[in-house]
């Protein structure tokens, strides 16, 4: 959290404010949780998450909880949604196989996928499109960019 002359002067972590956002009642944390959200530089979206989102989606007491990024997933499935590659072709991108991503996704990422999944017709939408790198000047890859476009 960020103090008025705008330094770091403590911090709340990620996993207590899902079960207990107890503090956001606290009117002086309201100002530094403002403050703090428009001082911190945005993360970039990558396939990197914090145990945070990994580990302890609605735990108590340090307890391990959900994996918000397999639920994330999960739902996606739950609700029919097409496939990575499958977005990719109904906005005319190369999807035939993992090199023709090369362009939208850097080659550690692709050796990633490859790991994952055996098939690159079975790489999930959120998984593949957090797998992209930002357009210059974006924050997301072409794919997601395309999708937000159309709605």
């Amino acid at each position: 959290m960020y103090n008025e002359e705008r330094t770091s002067a403590s911090e709340i972590p990620m996993r207590y404010s899902f079960v207990e956002p107890k503090f956001l009642q606290d009117d002086l944390l309201i100002d530094s949780m403002i403050r703090t959200l428009a001082t911190q530089k945005c993360q970039t979206n990558d396939l990197r998450f914090s145990e945070a989102m990994t580990k302890y989606l609605f735990s108590e007491n340090n307890e391990t909880g959900f994996n918000a990024v397999s639920l994330i997933i999960q739902r996606g499935k739950d609700h029919g949604l097409p496939s990575y590659v499958k977005f990719r072709k109904l906005f005319d991108l190369p999807y035939k196989d993992f090199n023709a991503l090369a362009d939208d996704i850097p080659i550690q990422e692709r050796q990633q996928l490859k790991t994952i999944y055996s098939d690159v017709n079975l790489i999930d939408l959120f998984v593949g499109g957090l797998a992209e790198s930002p357009r210059r000047g974006a924050l997301l890859g072409r794919t997601f960019a395309k999708i937000i476009d159309l709605q």
